[in-house]
């Protein structure tokens, strides 16, 4: 499920900006922004809802509490210094890690206990 997420969030996301900026395109004005997603009449649809998740190992808190939402189309980066908590954060959405607290929704369903191959 990740890896599909990813290579559809790399392809939109090479379909949509310039291979290369030139001089003329450094002028915003030249450059074609698009909505990375479409927003239907109901609204944007959540695709991914990290709700309270955390993480521990032991006395050492790896991420605290964190609640994110994703909606469909959407790309999204993780920003942050060392030891934030992105790659703990990532792993936890992959079902690489389990979460010491909080719930995992992809799709609207708790993919929370479910491992890596189940999702």
């Amino acid at each position: 499920m990740c890896f599909r997420l990813f290579e559809a969030a790399r392809a939109m996301a090479l379909s949509t900006m310039p291979r290369r900026l030139t001089r003329d395109a450094m002028d915003l004005s030249l450059v074609q922004f698009k909505p990375v997603s479409d927003a239907t009449a109901h609204g944007p649809r959540v695709k991914l809802y990290v709700r309270g998740v955390s993480k521990a190992y032991g006395a050492s808190t790896a991420l605290q509490p964190i609640e994110l939402m994703v909606y469909s189309g959407e790309l999204l980066a993780l920003l942050g210094p060392s030891g934030s908590g992105k790659t703990t954060l990532l792993q936890i959405i992959c079902g690489l890690t389990e979460p010491s607290g909080g719930r995992l929704m992809i799709d609207g369903r708790d993919e929370t206990d479910n491992s890596a191959s189940k999702r």
